[in-house]
């Protein structure tokens, strides 16, 4: 009964957002359906959960109905004004203009992704000089290097800029044409994510592309420079389909889980023996509401102030030798019961609140 109303609900919120925002792609269908494909995927119990409390299932719904309102309330003033304006304006820009636009889009994909080059290089050689040609197959010892800090040296954060270029070459390539430095960035992410066997950039990269392509699908430009070729979805659609391999590729040769134990299914042992990495994919798309309903079963303990979203600053201000400013890596681990630590973000936010309050 609980998967059946979890679908509904999620279904109908998704429909509803496509509805509202007159199209798929928008930030209340892909909520829903992230947020309910969690939770259902949570309460398949092929992993034997801890089961929910009502205040994770009261967090959880009051955060839904506060984004859906806070999401639709802004369009309410403003559906009475809308007319054709935009369309009209933007069917005037001149081809000298867009022509400008295209050029700037791909420049600003050229420098992001050179930018980001030189960590992703580095770290990539740093690895190899650890693991030599070996890290391509032996991906668990590329992430225990990882783990353990054996890898370190790198360049931090300046890796993260080919982020940015990613839902640009999507804008680029559904306002105007395929064109081969849209690949650089994706490139760059692939290498990347072999370098430190981490399947989450490829994830990032593959929505931020299609976000980016989706969302600008009916943006108008000037009739020339306009374009109809049916390739360019089908390209989008390669180049996504290519990131997902690639996270199929490290999650086959990296799974340092073997099993949950007592705490699988017949059902994710079927799996397992499938694949070995559908057990793993299955956990990390389920686990993260069962961490966060052990976080606030321990009273939502507070962290370092905003330790997450400013982990930069503090680790600049650590290296300068600043007392108290040193922060963890990676979030505390909490026991669903399979001990996992994505999913407790939501101590950022606390932390924040807190002080302010």
């Amino acid at each position: 009964m609980t998967l059946v109303l979890l679908a509904a609900l999620g279904l109908s919120l998704a429909a509803g957002g496509r509805l509202v925002f007159r199209g798929w792609v928008n930030h209340v269908t892909v909520l829903s359906v992230t947020w309910f494909g969690m939770l259902w995927l949570h309460e398949l119990r092929l992993i034997r959960y801890y089961p929910l409390t009502v205040t994770t299932w009261l967090v959880v719904a009051i955060s839904m109905v506060a984004f859906v309102l806070g999401s639709i309330t802004p369009l309410m003033p403003i559906r009475a004004r809308r007319s054709g304006s935009r369309v009209a304006a933007c069917e005037e820009r001149s081809s000298a203009a867009s022509d400008r636009e295209a050029h700037w889009i791909r420049q600003a994909i050229v420098v992001l992704s050179a930018l980001a080059a030189i960590a992703i290089l580095h770290d990539l050689m740093l690895t190899y000089s650890a693991l030599g040609a070996s890290m391509f197959s032996r991906m668990n010892a590329t992430y225990v290097l990882r783990l353990t800090g054996g890898g370190e040296g790198g360049i931090p954060y300046l890796g993260s800029l080919v982020l940015g270029a990613v839902p640009l070459a999507g804008i680029y390539a559904s306002r105007y044409r395929l064109h081969p430095i849209l690949i650089l960035p994706l490139m760059l992410i692939g290498l990347r994510s072999i370098s430190v066997a981490g399947r989450t950039d490829l994830v990032i990269a593959a929505v931020l592309l299609a976000a980016g392509y989706a969302l600008n699908t009916r943006q108008q430009v000037p009739p020339r420079r306009r374009k109809t070729n049916t390739l360019q979805p089908s390209a989008i659609a390669v180049l996504v389909i290519a990131c997902v391999a690639v996270v199929w590729y490290i999650s086959t040769r990296r799974g340092l889980v073997t099993s949950f134990g007592v705490y699988e299914t017949e059902a994710l042992g079927a799996l397992r023996q499938l694949n070995p990495a559908l057990a793993s994919i299955y956990s990390y798309l389920a686990g993260p509401i069962g961490v966060l309903n052990e976080y606030l079963k321990d009273g939502a303990p507070a962290g370092v102030l905003a330790g997450n979203t400013l982990a930069w600053l503090y680790r600049l201000l650590e290296r300068l030798g600043v007392e108290g400013t040193k922060v963890p890596y990676y979030a505390e681990f909490y026991y669903t019961p399979v001990g996992m630590n994505a999913g407790t973000y939501i101590g950022e936010f606390k932390d924040v609140t807190c002080e302010v309050r």
